[in-house]
């Protein structure tokens, strides 16, 4: 009996889309391939996106929330979101399809499949290549990029790097390859941690790398970290502010914080971080989401 893959498919407008699939990776989605439905090119037209599932309780776990998230923006009925079953969906090779090599930053490109070649114009770069499995993570999203931006930035030689909810595990990746001393990727969710550890091994660096399944970031360890990650949501990150802006970021330490939208969450998640004695050392915007590098006095 051949084998079946429960799928959710949604029509949704564009500005939705990133949030959207954010929603469906949370809830173990294994992929997702997006068409518009316009008959001609129209960047407002409505997208149909469709997403598998390893599991009917995942799918529908999904569905339930992506009704409420809907119900939330006021922009669409449950006749916007279609359940069913598919039978030997390969969504890994759906996800490949027309993503292309990429660079980010002055030294990093992101290639999404394991052989493809890298361009002669970017020989020179460090190469991250990221599937996501079930997990999060491949530097297409932008609030991936921001951070890879950022670390870029911030790593190197004798800084201990911390990424809270690693999922794929590419910053931790990248970490690693800019140098970092000590680089710990940690993630509540037991297969994105075998995910990044399959991408780790991918890369020859299972000895540079320690991985820990855990949500509690303190689990990392006494020693502190002189840069953290934490690309999650804004909402987690206002309620997780005590920790990472505490004994786990050493004095002089940056944190990256990505996963929050513009505007008045923005302005939430900072005001959260001040509270908590850290100032805002940069800022990104990128459509509808920002990102952040908070400053820990002393050092």
């Amino acid at each position: 009996m051949n084998k079946t893959w429960p799928y959710i498919r949604i029509t949704l407008p564009p500005s939705l889309e990133d949030h959207v699939t954010d929603l469906l990776f949370s809830c173990r989605c294994s992929g997702t391939a997006a068409d518009s439905t316009a008959v001609v090119e129209d960047l407002d037209a409505p997208k149909t996106l469709t997403a598998w599932f390893p599991d009917d309780s995942s799918r529908n776990t999904a569905a339930r929330q992506l009704r409420e998230l809907f119900g939330g923006f006021g922009t669409a009925d449950r006749s916007l979101i279609e359940q069913g079953n598919e039978e030997d969906v390969d969504w890994m090779a759906c996800w490949r399809e027309g993503q292309q090599p990429f660079a980010v930053g002055r030294r990093l490109l992101v290639i999404p499949g394991e052989d493809d070649p890298v361009p002669a114009e970017y020989a020179e770069r460090m190469v991250l290549r990221i599937t996501p499995g079930l997990a999060f993570g491949t530097g297409h999203h932008e609030t991936t990029r921001f951070c890879l931006e950022q670390l870029e930035a911030e790593a190197g030689e004798g800084v201990d790097f911390l990424d809270v909810g690693t999922g794929a595990g590419i910053l931790a990746l990248a970490a690693a390859l800019l140098g970092c001393r000590r680089v710990v990727g940690m993630d509540n969710d037991p297969q994105a941690v075998e995910v990044a550890a399959a991408n780790i091994a991918r890369h020859g660096l299972e000895g540079r790398i320690d991985l820990l399944v855990s949500g509690t970031p303190e689990a990392a360890g006494r020693r502190p970290f002189g840069l953290v990650a934490a690309n999650i949501l804004g909402s987690t990150l206002i309620t997780m502010a005590p920790q990472l802006a505490g004994p786990l970021l050493a004095p002089g330490g940056r944190l990256l914080l990505a996963g929050i939208l513009a505007g008045e969450e923005e302005e939430q998640v900072v005001r959260a971080f001040s509270d908590c004695g850290l100032g805002c050392l940069r800022r990104g915007i990128d459509g509808e989401w920002a990102g952040l590098v908070m400053s820990k006095p002393g050092g």
